[in-house]
């Protein structure tokens, strides 16, 4: 795009940017004691005259003597922390504060909510007055009554120590209870579960399925008690019935008088700037670190970085030692990146610590883009189930229990083979997440939680490695027109011929060919000094591979 044409677009962008940004009716910050709450959170006492708050329907928060207040549909909790760049939430039963030896009376049950378990979180299980004494396990002596006795495991480790089932029967009460992992030992459970548990634990938050597409174009929610409906509140102040996207509604494209000296002072700052930034898009692609990975580069891209340096579908989250990304409204951990056979091995965030999910959504590949490796398995996760399967004199190698809290205690679940879902006519299952994993992990892993860590992999198609090869070794760097699915090739100075970028910093008095010759919209907002290469164009760049590995 030539300097003028890049002015006037530059200049729009920055009226529509201050108009919008003088209209702006924002979620109002409140607090309760030390604690800030900010949206999606909102302060029951702030509800407006027309019965409407801006946040989700269920993270209203009630404040009593400096405590902001979390109410859940059967017990509440104090909350102690929100960490809103990572979407966390610490609480702490107030049933437990005040107590020398806590008694936990009711599970964590965030049912519909969108909320899950962290994975900082640990959950432990409490069976209470057992007339069942397992001779291995020490007792919780300050819980004792009469013969009767309690006792405290890790979830799922108490099948070690009960035989067929007998602390379910002969215990009057079972109880899970989650804390912070980090705030016990796991040798230490009989000293160490009262002061863990006044601790409290995480849970995260996810996007509300209402608010998703509000909040995808940029908005926030708005809910209104009166007639139980959300509605999305854009940035330019509009009201609108789901999304801010473009068409909806207009906006001027001039800002108020009393902020137009501003506007164009910021505008000359910007101008400025851009005038001295013929290397904007290269520096701004230059490879990264990310997580336990480094000297990333194109394809991928960070979620910091303009959407131009990398594939669309290869977006990276970083988050310390933590790297994500996003796949069909799922999100993943990345275990392992293998650039050369161009394969993600990837783990379910929703499954990874917890293989007992708050929405039972089975994931589905974009095979436009991705693919299964033949090292992965298709299996099934059972939930609800009715009856036991392990009554049945069943021959399935891979199937295997384990366990989910519910309100009334816990309940089984199996993991199988998803070809073997057949042989279980008889048994009635309620819910049931279709999971791809390593064939490997299932023959050497016990626990279903273990297989699922290990994740599974992706193949990765259509990135044009052959183009940017050959824009590299023509000294430029990858990136990627999504508007157009095009390569393009980023340069550090102008370009000089369709094959790469020129040595020189200064302009040729000649133009440069370039490899189209349609104008398009998207061509427009392409960082500066960028060659666009379409699929198959002969002058595309093609070189034997170099591309580049991650150490």
């Amino acid at each position: 795009m030539s300097k003028p044409l890049c002015f006037l677009f530059a200049l729009s962008i920055i009226l529509v940017t201050c108009h919008a940004n003088t209209t702006t009716t924002t979620c109002a910050p409140s607090y309760c004691g030390n604690l800030s709450i900010l949206y999606p959170f909102w302060n029951k006492s702030n509800t407006s005259t027309n019965g409407e708050f801006c946040g989700y329907p269920d993270f209203g928060l009630g404040c009593h003597e400096g405590h902001a207040i979390m109410s859940f549909p059967s017990d509440q909790y104090y909350v102690t922390d929100i960490n809103y760049g990572l979407n966390s939430i610490t609480l702490v039963d107030i049933d437990v504060l005040d107590q020398q030896c806590p008694r936990a009376r009711h599970n964590v049950s965030i049912q519909n909510l969108p909320l899950s378990f962290s994975s900082l979180d640990l959950h432990l299980s409490f069976y209470f007055n057992c007339s069942f004494h397992p001779s291995s396990v020490q007792p919780i002596e300050c819980m004792t009554s009469g013969r009767n006795q309690s006792y405290v495991f890790v979830l799922g480790d108490e099948g070690d120590h009960d035989h067929g089932g007998e602390l379910l029967r002969q215990c009057e009460e079972h109880v899970v209870v989650t804390i912070l992992n980090d705030e016990i030992e796991s040798g230490d459970l009989i000293s160490g579960f009262g002061d863990a548990m006044k601790k409290g634990f995480v849970l995260n938050w996810n996007r509300a399925a209402d608010c998703a597409v509000c909040e995808e174009s940029g908005g926030n929610c708005r809910f209104n008690i009166t007639t139980m409906q959300s509605r999305c509140i854009c940035r330019d102040g509009r009201t609108v019935a789901r999304t801010c996207k473009k068409g909806h509604s207009q906006i001027s494209l001039m800002p108020p008088p009393s902020s137009f000296i501003k506007t164009l002072f910021l505008f000359f700052l910007i101008f400025t700037t851009y005038l001295s930034s013929d290397a904007e898009g290269y520096t701004t692609c230059e490879p990264f670190s990310c997580g336990k990975f480094n000297n990333i580069s194109f394809p991928f891209w960070r979620s910091d970085q303009p959407e131009y340096c990398g594939h669309p579908k290869l977006k990276l989250d970083c988050q310390q030692d933590n790297v994500t990304i996003d796949m069909m409204s799922h999100t993943f951990y990345v275990i392992d990146i293998k650039p050369t056979s161009k394969v993600l091995k990837i783990a379910s965030v929703d499954l990874l610590d917890d293989p007992c999910p708050n929405e039972y959504i089975s994931f589905e590949l974009d095979f436009d883009f991705f693919n299964y490796t033949s090292n992965d398995g298709n299996y099934t996760l059972l939930y609800d189930c009715s009856p036991n399967p392990l009554k049945y004199s069943l021959n399935l190698d891979d199937l295997k229990p384990f366990s989910c809290p519910i309100d009334s205690g816990f309940q089984e679940a199996f993991f199988v083979s998803s070809s073997d879902v057949a042989n279980l006519m008889d048994l009635v299952c309620n819910k049931n997440i279709s999971v791809s994993v390593l064939r490997e992990a299932v023959k050497d892993t016990s626990f279903v939680k273990d297989v699922i860590k290990e994740g599974f992999e992706v193949l990765w198609s259509g990135v044009d490695e052959d183009q940017c090869d050959g824009c590299k070794q023509h000294g430029g760097r990858c990136g990627h027109n999504a508007s157009v699915d095009e390569f393009i090739c980023l340069c550090y100075n102008q370009q000089s011929y369709g094959g790469g970028c020129s040595k020189s910093l200064a302009r040729s008095p000649l133009a440069a060919p370039t490899t189209t010759t349609r104008p398009t919209p998207a061509n427009s907002l392409l960082p500066p000094n960028s060659l666009i290469f379409p699929k198959n164009s002969p002058l595309s760049p093609h070189a034997p591979s170099m591309y580049s590995s991650f150490s």
